[in-house]
């Protein structure tokens, strides 16, 4: 059941960050929504930081990346807990979901 669940939770935190990040925003951003984004933006720095091939400094300056490299930090913690092959197909799923919003967001960038 955890393992579904990380399905919704990686996707409705893709939503918030692609919503918060855009610019686009039309909205100020709440103080519990600002701590939110923090967290999230600290968190996946240190993800970031103990990959070998990670780029911090991508936290701050390519805001546009926070929701794929969100989802793969979700995958990438799902993946130690592979207990069922469920798990590991889940898992699998929100590696591809990142990859096509990586792209996305690159493409997106592109046409800036």
């Amino acid at each position: 059941m955890h393992a579904v669940c990380s399905l919704d939770y990686a996707f409705i935190l893709n939503q918030f960050l692609s919503a918060t990040t855009s610019n686009d925003t039309i909205f100020p951003l709440e103080p519990d929504e600002q701590v939110v984004l923090d967290v999230l933006k600290e968190t996946l720095h240190e993800v970031e930081s103990s990959n070998p091939h990670g780029n911090p400094e991508s936290i701050n300056s390519a805001p546009h990346l926070l929701g794929p490299k969100a989802v793969r930090a979700w995958a990438i913690i799902l993946h130690g807990m592979r207990t069922w092959n469920t798990v590991d197909f889940i898992t699998r799923t929100l590696l591809t979901y990142a990859g096509l919003l990586e792209r996305r967001a690159g493409h997106l960038q592109n046409l800036r």
